[in-house]
């Protein structure tokens, strides 16, 4: 769990303190929010380079597929050649060094937020901190079923909305930045994509 966390990085340097406290949130937060919610509920297959950063030093890249509802794919580069794919229920892992597998409802982790049908800052998720710093929009939120596992910090361009980088924070203080390069808009997805196959990649 603690190796997904870490490597579904959902963004930037500028992290808001792990915290299981819900955030006093003003009427310009909410109307942000709300805004939020109509973009990602609306957002279609996006595909994507990324890089990402994590707090030992590490720096990856590779390729990135969303689409939601519950389906999402990163392949990693090589010399790396880890995957993930979310497939609609779990999301599955493959460290190719150790090659093995490692796997989760898609529910127990924090990329469910992004990946359910219908995306709400209400009752599954608290936020702890909405943010704004040159032209960027940070939104930093915890799982309600259990707001120490960790945190999550999106970060998106304004004017117009975009989702552009997020940061998975594990209960340790750990981080990983995830930045997508290039994103563009698709149609569906080749349903393979997403179906774990730990035999190749």
């Amino acid at each position: 769990m603690k190796k997904l966390l870490i490597l579904l990085a959902f963004l930037a340097s500028c992290l808001l303190p792990l915290t299981s406290h819900a955030a006093a949130l003003t009427a310009q937060d909410q109307s942000d929010l709300q805004r939020i919610e109509s973009y990602m509920n609306a957002m279609p297959p996006v595909r994507a380079e990324f890089v990402q950063q994590t707090s030992d030093g590490q720096v990856f890249n590779g390729q990135f597929w969303l689409q939601r509802p519950g389906r999402l794919r990163f392949e990693y580069a090589p010399p790396n050649n880890n995957y993930i794919v979310a497939d609609g229920a779990f999301i599955h892992f493959w460290d190719a060094k150790m090659h093995n597998a490692t796997d989760a409802p898609i529910g127990q982790t924090l990329a469910d937020f992004i990946l359910k049908d219908h995306i709400t800052f209400d009752n599954d998720v608290i936020v702890t901190g909405v943010q704004r710093q040159s032209g960027l929009l940070y939104v930093t939120l915890v799982q309600s079923a259990d707001p120490n596992a960790g945190s999550l910090t999106l970060v998106f361009e304004d004017q117009p909305l975009q989702l552009r980088q997020w940061t998975v924070t594990d209960p340790t203080g750990r981080t990983s930045n995830v930045t997508l390069v290039n994103p563009t808009a698709g149609d569906h997805f080749d349903p393979r994509l997403f179906v774990f196959n730990p035999a190749k990649k």
